[in-house]
């Protein structure tokens, strides 16, 4: 191809517009690629698709735990160890009031707390510090069974015909501790036996057993005493079964505490039951509550709005006339008054003053309602004393004349006219 040589970009146009070259040289290379150019607007939403099947409901988990046994809210027993003398070194001491009549043993159960010793006197304490009483067990070792009792209370099971079955839950105050400074307490296993006791005749247990033989046999019911923990105060519920009551007057319920076989005392050890005063001891028992006291009556309130009035009731019959009466004497005419100033007569009406006495007179008719509506000519200063209505009619008179029924100082309204007949009325007021 024969061409020219381009040697300015104008040059370059002008090849470009008058080619003469009839063949197409080779393309150049690419250029850079441009910048991206911006982005379209975002196009509208779809709608929303169909909602999907619901899935299948999973299985049903297992059963929860138990939740703990509610509050017992059975008659309270209070634990009481008060003693006249002091206790020997293996307690409990039989209650000064306790006789063999009623197989009761040891100390009381009451439905009252005691109220503790008063002032600085506690014949139960060496110190007479502490407003409470104590039974308690000192080395040597007590032995077994029975002998290692540390406190037994009775309570007699006047009117009750059973003992409900349930749970007993006890509050007590036991303190297990070297009496010698620094006091240190040690650990001791407890447990409660809870025995009916018929009138002459040998308990039955009913909560807790008898553990001479432990450890061959496996105690079943006791709690742990550690005083570095429970700070003297536990608290412990246990089931209780059901017993009928043969003789309610006679029989008693027996609630005793003891220690485990195997507590071995030392030195100066100590285990102390505290109770009444300071050191409240109880069992909630499964016997219905005793009603608490009935509450001092309250103010009485304030009295309240007056009603609306009732409408009126029906006016009664009209009952006979009676008989007239006698006519009575005429009586002496009185002085003649000085004659008052008023205004000449009006036609129809009138009135008269007279000192401070005001005579008025008119006429009016009766309504359809037997009232007669009166206007008087001029008001009364003060009131009206008296006022009568006499019918000008030549018809048979009524069994009774117009009656007032309310007036005021230049009105008054009269009731039971006949009805469309003229009255004559008088009026006397001040």
């Amino acid at each position: 191809m024969a061409g020219r040589i381009v040697n300015s970009y104008g040059d370059y146009l002008a090849a470009q517009q008058s080619r003469s070259c009839a063949y197409t040289g080779p393309t150049g290379p690419s250029g850079p690629p441009g910048p991206a150019g911006a982005s379209g607007l975002s196009g509208p939403t779809g709608p929303i698709g169909p909602t999907g099947h619901t899935g299948y409901t999973g299985y049903t988990g297992s059963q929860g735990p138990t939740g703990s046994p509610g509050l017992n809210t059975g008659l309270v027993l209070y634990f009481n160890t008060e003693q006249t003398t002091p206790p020997s070194a293996n307690p409990p001491q039989p209650d000064a009031n306790v006789t063999s009549g009623n197989n009761g043993s040891g100390f009381f159960m009451t439905l009252v707390p005691g109220s503790g010793p008063t002032g600085t006197s506690n014949p139960n304490f060496p110190t007479q510090a502490y407003k409470s009483y104590y039974s308690y067990l000192t080395p040597p070792n007590p032995g077994t069974g029975l002998n290692n009792t540390l406190a037994e209370f009775s309570f007699l099971l006047s009117g009750r015909s059973s003992i409900p079955g349930g749970t007993y839950t006890f509050h007590t105050n036991i303190y297990a501790y070297d009496t010698t400074p620094p006091y240190t307490p040690f650990s001791v296993n407890v447990y409660p036996v809870v025995r009916y006791i018929p009138f002459g005749g040998s308990g039955t247990t009913i909560l807790g057993g008898d553990y001479t033989s432990y450890p061959t046999t496996t105690p079943r019911q006791f709690f742990i005493v550690n005083n570095a923990s429970d700070n003297g105060y536990q608290t412990y519920s246990m089931p209780i079964s059901f017993q009928l009551v043969n003789n309610p007057p006679e029989d008693t319920l027996q609630v005793s505490f003891y220690l485990l076989p195997t507590a071995t005392l030392t030195g100066t050890q100590q285990v102390q039951f505290w109770s009444e005063g300071d050191a409240v001891s109880e069992v909630v028992t499964t016997f219905a509550p005793q009603g608490g006291p009935t509450g001092a009556q309250g103010p009485i309130g304030p009295t309240g709005p007056t009603g609306p009035t009732g409408p009126t009731g029906p006016t009664g019959y009209t009952g006979p006339t009676g008989p007239t009466g006698y006519t009575g004497y005429t009586g002496y005419t009185g002085y003649t008054g000085p004659a008052g100033i008023s205004p000449p007569f009006t036609q129809g009406s009138g009135y008269l003053i007279i000192g401070t006495t005001y005579l008025q007179w008119g006429f009016a008719v009766a309504n359809g309602n037997t009232q007669l509506s009166i206007t008087f000519p001029i008001a009364f200063p003060n009131a009206l004393s008296y006022i009568a209505a006499t019918l000008n009619s030549n018809n048979a008179l009524p069994t009774a004349g117009p009656s007032l029924n309310s007036a005021t100082t230049t009105t008054a309204l009269m009731v039971y006219g006949i009805p469309n007949e003229g009255y004559s009325w008088f009026a006397v007021g001040s």
